[in-house]
């Protein structure tokens, strides 16, 4: 299956791919990538995957950030679109918010980790009191807020920010991009419209495709998790640049669990093997992985792990020294072969709106070495017309 696309909204995919490039802006190391629409780096380090409040925001202040925040609808499918391909029906993730005055179901009651003002209502619903199979009972003190799944909804909870029962979540950081001193910010740019099709789904400008997955499908087979993405529309990602790269890695230590790695879309008919050029993709663009990443060790895990002959699909993990490529049985299930999914498609576009005048400038944090960490210049996103 190749993906199809109407000759507008190729124009426009390519058109935004073009004059959205963040080159030149560094989020710092692998794990985190820039996202243009709000101008900040998302992402963790893949030896933290949970954590209480305390210790996440933490670790995240550690980096140079604070944990994630929601101020736009952008950046809110942005962050849900981690939470699904991360999700493994136990933990939600930690948002940047809390409470000193208990249990409640009004954001006024909340602050947040960044001093960014407290609207997170305007684009998520609160969970069910009645959730995961039992009552939640309202607790007094200070709460801190999550963001996972109530078996109908993605939506907020409130929970021990300590780590108390349940109280250890996955960690989403939030830091604006190293930029150096003497340079330019990056030029406005004004991004086409796009629908990437519900929840659990992100845009991702430098290269024009959505990223996600549904909540329902956390792990599986090679082949069934291609499946999966061609009845969504799209493919298993494939790499095609270091932006897209760099894309997924985020996704990858975001969902790290020490055990899971994730499907991305090549396999090969050759068996076990490191040259690239026996690898197919699934989407049929050019196989060109080795440019971007590297291969993992071949004693990784803890064990030597044998060359096996036949069809073997790709996976992307981490050998306990780097984030690498390794090769798995494609239709095996158990831990080994059941991985993480995360599918890649393209968006459908809008009708035409008129663009907004004002530009958005994001603000300018100078650190203690006087390096100038700064967002870049964008321009306001409307609210998109096939999304209401």
């Amino acid at each position: 299956m190749t993906y199809i696309l109407s000759i507008k909204a190729l124009l426009i995919i390519i058109f935004v791919a073009t004059v959205s490039s963040s080159d030149g802006v560094d989020c710092g190391g692998q794990g985190w990538s820039y996202y243009p629409q709000t101008g900040f780096c998302y992402g963790a380090n893949i030896a933290l995957q949970r954590a209480s409040f305390t210790n996440a925001e933490n670790y995240c202040k550690i980096n140079g950030a604070h944990l994630a925040t929601i101020t736009s609808a952008d950046e809110y499918r942005h962050i849900i679109s981690y939470v699904f391909t991360a999700w493994d029906n136990v933990y939600g993730n930690w948002i940047g918010y809390y409470t000193e005055v208990g249990t409640n179901f009004d954001q006024k009651n909340w602050r947040s980790v960044d001093g960014t003002p407290v609207e997170f209502e305007s684009f998520g619903k609160w969970c069910n009191e009645y959730r995961w199979g039992a009552h939640s009972p309202r607790v007094g003190g200070k709460r801190c807020l999550g963001i996972g799944y109530d078996q109908t909804k993605i939506c907020y909870y409130d929970i021990d920010c300590n780590g108390g029962y349940g109280g250890t979540l996955k960690i989403i950081c939030k830091r604006p991009p190293k930029i150096a001193p003497k340079s330019n910010p990056l030029p406005a740019i004004t991004y086409a419209k796009y629908d990437c099709g519900g929840d659990g789904w992100s845009y991702f400008p430098p290269t024009g495709f959505c990223y996600g997955a549904n909540i329902g499908m956390q792990r599986n087979t090679f082949t069934n998790a291609e499946k999966y993405c061609k009845d969504s529309g799209g493919h298993l990602a494939t790499i095609t640049s270091a932006e897209e790269y760099n894309h997924i890695l985020s996704y990858v230590f975001l969902g790290w669990d020490n055990i899971y790695g994730n499907w991305i879309g090549y396999y090969t008919e050759s068996g076990t093997n490191f040259d690239d050029k026996k690898y197919i993709s699934v989407d049929g663009t050019p196989v060109e992985i080795t440019k971007f990443g590297k291969w993992c060790n071949e004693f990784r895990w803890g064990g030597h792990a044998p060359r096996v002959a036949g069809k073997r699909c790709l996976g992307l993990g981490y050998d306990q020294t780097k984030i690498c490529y390794y090769d798995v049985d494609c239709n095996a299930g158990g831990t080994a072969a059941s991985m993480k999914i995360i599918c890649k498609r393209p968006p459908t576009v809008c009708s035409e709106e008129e663009a907004p005048k004002e530009d958005k400038v994001l603000p300018t944090i100078v650190i203690e070495n006087k390096t100038e960490i700064r967002a870049t210049t964008t321009t306001s996103i409307p609210r998109l017309s096939c999304l209401i």
